[in-house]
């Protein structure tokens, strides 16, 4: 398991730790996780510990079945097109609110994030893409202009990181992305929602296929 983060509060950095080692691979879907074990790899005492698996629970990376303890949940399709179906609905309908208040430096913020991702992409590192693509998003949510709406997309995006993420490790997947996120700002910059509704559904469809054949594919050779 990797070090803990510097800089940060010791609970927020047991968190951060160990939602790596899930995200990164680190530790595997179905692996059992003790207090106690984790306490010793990173170095600290079992209550930051229990804290960061509790929230990691609620973010759906762990499970907690009844008298056998937490385990790093296992991806399945129907799992993930369920999320995916609620995600689609939303974002839908952050994209068509958007394109109707987002204003023209929110345009510009959006292609800067563009920019910085492809940076991130050349540079070749997955955590700087992950991050940047969470960004955009986050930023189209903020354009709504609407509290609530944000509030349930930020909590769908917690649930989707690791399917997120999972996409985003795959390399061939980059351009795509790339692709698809400029299709994206072009149809707000247009202020064209029936072209932006699409090229969401598009964007997000990719990823349900990708990740589907993925998972499908471990599946086969577990």
């Amino acid at each position: 398991m990797a070090e803990l983060p510097a800089g940060l509060p010791l609970g927020e950095a047991v968190y951060e730790a160990l939602r790596g080692a899930i995200l990164q691979g680190d530790v595997r879907p179905g692996e059992r996780l003790t207090e106690m074990r984790i306490s010793q790899a990173l170095g600290v005492s079992r209550t930051p510990v229990r804290e960061a698996i509790r929230r990691l629970t609620k973010e759906g990376l762990i499970i907690a079945p009844p008298h056998r303890g937490a385990e790093v949940a296992r991806i399945n399709p129907k799992h993930l097109q369920d999320v995916l179906e609620v995600r689609r609905a939303l974002e839908e309908l952050a994209i068509e609110t958007a394109c109707a208040r987002i204003r023209d430096d929110g345009v510009r913020q959006l292609r800067q994030i563009h920019t910085r991702l492809r940076e991130a992409m050349k540079a070749g590192d997955p955590d700087r893409v992950a991050a940047e693509d969470e960004a955009f998003h986050a930023a189209l949510y903020a354009f709504t202009e609407n509290e609530e709406l944000v509030s349930l997309l930020e909590n769908m995006r917690r649930q989707i990181f690791r399917f997120r993420f999972e996409y985003i490790k795959d390399r061939q997947e980059w351009s795509a992305i790339v692709k698809e996120h400029g299709n994206i700002i072009d149809a707000l910059a247009a202020r064209d929602t029936a072209k932006a509704r699409a090229v969401m559904s598009a964007h997000i469809s990719h990823q349900e296929r990708t990740m589907r054949e993925k998972i499908l594919k471990e599946e086969a050779n577990a």
